[in-house]
């Protein structure tokens, strides 16, 4: 089984888009901010409340984010593809697990599990990721 690097890894440093680097940091740093910050508000506010909250907060980030592009932070404007009726399923899919389920599950969890454990599943499902991604990728390249 061989491995192939892909061609960001092997790009000079001066190649790479500073602002998205910039950007991917940031939002590590507040993903990894934002779990103490829940264990933290858990005792004072309800679960489903807090798993709101922090969905409204990523709405208006984001909403500040679109409004600094369009004052000219250098961003290309996004072309943006119309949903076709068989994507319609697929989104609401997406909104019900990913947008609501998901977001209260975790702060749910969050409420009935220790800081340090859930820091350390949080770690794992980005780990976790990470290899089945590259499993896939193996296998997609040995044509299984």
């Amino acid at each position: 089984m061989s491995f192939t690097r892909s061609s960001w890894i092997d790009a000079p440093i001066e190649s790479m888009n500073r602002a998205a680097v910039l950007a991917a940091l940031a939002s590590a740093a507040l993903f990894g901010v934002s779990t103490p910050a829940a264990k933290a508000l858990l005792g004072v506010v309800h679960p489903v409340i807090l798993a709101g909250l922090f969905y409204c907060g990523a709405g208006i980030g984001i909403a500040l984010l679109r409004a600094l592009a369009a004052l000219g932070l250098d961003a290309p404007a996004a072309r943006q593809q119309p949903l076709a009726r068989q994507d319609y399923g697929w989104l609401a899919g997406a909104i019900a697990l990913g947008g609501i389920a998901g977001p209260v599950l975790l702060m749910l969890g969050l409420a009935r599990t220790p800081a340090a454990t859930a820091s350390l599943l949080l770690t794992m499902e980005g780990a976790a990721t990470s290899a089945q991604r590259a499993v896939q990728e193996a296998l997609a390249g040995e044509g299984l």
